[in-house]
């Protein structure tokens, strides 16, 4: 039965997978990228290529990340989206099998060929570019891959099976452009409760783009997402308004904030909440 070993054989995959990144063995991986921080900038012979892999994998639980293009370079050329642990350094993000990218200088989506079709806009510096995943069964056979472009979704998503463990990957090259790939994280050491159930930030500094969330998480909430892009958290984004809710999709929900702004994120509990259910369930912290 050919299907049934061909399932034998993605799972002798998974299996292994999972093993290797338990024993630490994913690392970044990089070619005419220079890391600096959260910052990576292009270093390369015009025409060369450089490409960025992120050491991990998305999961069900850290499913999304954001590319902010500080500067674009000369031709804008920059890919974002998922490809193999192995994928080869010297091609573009989408060219190769198991790899999809979403190309910022033509708009274009490329799975796995090196024709794109058109897909979105093109994007330029102070733009972000988002990519993450939607497991659509629950035996994780098959995922579907989403962008956005400035925290709005592009439509007509591709599917891809999840057995190729997309990582993170970012493309450059001809021109000198500067991507950020990360963020700063704060939490608090308590979780909200009846008897303090609301705090407040006052943005001193928005810096550049105002790129500030407010909101609650889990306390192992991962440090390099911003909160209200994974499960178990929920957000409120000064740079756009939105509310993000467990997903790198936010919908409308306020107006935006800017330097001198107090922003405010509270519980409601019900009347009939008791200390003793304070001890169940997730703990929001701020």
């Amino acid at each position: 039965d050919l299907n049934l070993h061909y399932r034998f054989l993605n799972w002798r995959r998974r299996i292994r997978e999972i093993r290797e990144v338990r024993a630490g063995r994913f690392q970044e991986r990089a070619k005419h990228i220079l890391v600096d921080g959260d910052t990576l900038s292009y270093h390369g012979e015009s025409g060369e290529v450089g490409c960025y892999v992120a050491p991990r994998p998305l999961t069900r639980d850290n499913n999304y990340f954001e590319v902010s293009i500080v500067d674009s370079g000369v031709r804008g050329t920059i890919a974002v989206g998922l490809v193999p642990q192995y994928y080869s350094l010297d091609h573009q993000p989408g060219w190769l099998p198991d790899s999809v990218a979403y190309h910022a200088d033509d708009g274009k989506l490329y799975s796995g060929r090196a024709k794109g079709r058109q897909f979105g806009s093109k994007c330029s510096s102070g733009d972000r570019i988002g990519c993450g995943i939607e497991l659509l069964s629950f035996d994780l056979q098959t995922a579907q891959v989403f962008f956005t472009k400035n925290g709005k979704r592009v439509p007509d998503s591709p599917q891809i099976p999840p057995c190729t463990h997309g990582h993170p990957t970012l493309l450059e090259y001809v021109g000198k452009g500067k991507s950020i790939v990360d963020v700063g994280l704060a939490q608090a050491r308590h979780p909200l409760s009846t008897r303090s159930h609301y705090f407040e930030v006052e943005i001193v500094d928005p810096g550049e783009k105002c790129y500030i969330a407010l909101g609650l998480a889990r306390k192992d909430y991962p440090k390099n997402r911003h909160p209200g892009w994974s499960r178990g958290s929920v957000a409120y984004h000064a740079d756009d308004g939105k509310i993000f809710h467990g997903s790198g999709v936010g919908d409308p929900f306020g107006p935006r904030c800017y330097k001198g702004d107090i922003m405010g994120c509270g519980i409601m509990f019900p009347r009939d909440y008791s200390l003793d259910s304070e001890g169940c369930g997730g703990k929001g912290h701020p």
